[in-house]
């Protein structure tokens, strides 16, 4: 079975919590082995958290802010599709995770990439070990070899969700054609699969046919490879005044 891709470096801003609470839990088990001092393992480890933390924060809130918007705007003006739902009762504020006690310095991304390099060339590392560290290189994506990036999208609450998969690419280039047969224009990058385009509708618009597409970036944030497929979606104002 392939290794999970979230285990390959470097990790994408979004698969780095994971990345890092697999490679500290194994750099623990191997510190004797690899010759990690406390004070190393403990600076992964402050790391670790507070990835960790905001990791937490982010699948624990997001749900909930959504939430939020819809009964905030259902309350204001009804909901488009059921002018006659009620709100039967208010949202909860879900408990947030614990605060780790230390701050991480910024930038700590270039501190683990020279420890991983140092770690690669450790005469005590071996390739079992390697991969699960998550420590191999990305396998080359297909989209450098002339395939195109699938594409897809639908609509949420209205507004255009776009969603690809990154492999291994830092993320993609998202551009917009907001007419038929216009130019294509740059909107916005994105770091994980989906991208949700929140572009307001001109006042008086209710709705709109945009066309996407996406060029994925590498690492050093240079588009690579061919465009993807293009997408075609009919976004709406999902509130309308009455």
């Amino acid at each position: 079975m392939e290794t999970p891709r979230i285990y390959y470096f470097p990790p994408t801003p979004s698969e780095y919590p994971a990345w890092l609470a697999n490679f500290y839990t194994v750099l623990d088990a191997n510190k004797v082995l690899l010759g990690i001092t406390v004070d190393v393992l403990a600076r992964v480890n402050k790391f670790n958290l507070g990835l960790g933390y905001y990791g937490n924060c982010i699948t624990t809130f997001d749900g909930f802010l959504s939430k939020c918007y819809s009964n905030r705007n259902i309350m204001i003006y009804g909901d488009p599709a059921n002018l006659e739902l009620e709100l039967t009762e208010y949202e909860p504020v879900p408990a947030g995770p614990a605060v780790p006690a230390d701050q991480v310095p910024p930038n700590e991304h270039a501190w683990i990439t020279s420890l991983v390099a140092n770690l690669r060339t450790n005469p005590n590392m071996n390739a079992t070990l390697s991969k699960a560290l998550g420590l191999d290189n990305r396998p080359i994506s297909k989209y450098e070899d002339g395939d195109m990036p699938l594409l897809k999208g639908k609509i949420v609450n209205g507004q255009a969700q776009l969603n690809c998969p990154l492999r291994n690419f830092k993320g993609y280039e998202v551009w917009r054609q907001d007419t038929p047969g216009g130019s294509f224009v740059k909107i916005g990058i994105s770091l994980s699969r989906y991208y949700l385009d929140i572009t307001e509708l001109p006042e008086g618009v209710n709705t709109a046919q945009y066309a996407y597409i996406i060029r994925m970036i590498g690492n050093d944030n240079v588009p690579v490879g061919s465009p993807s497929n293009e997408v075609t979606l009919v976004v709406y104002r999902s509130v309308v005044p009455v």
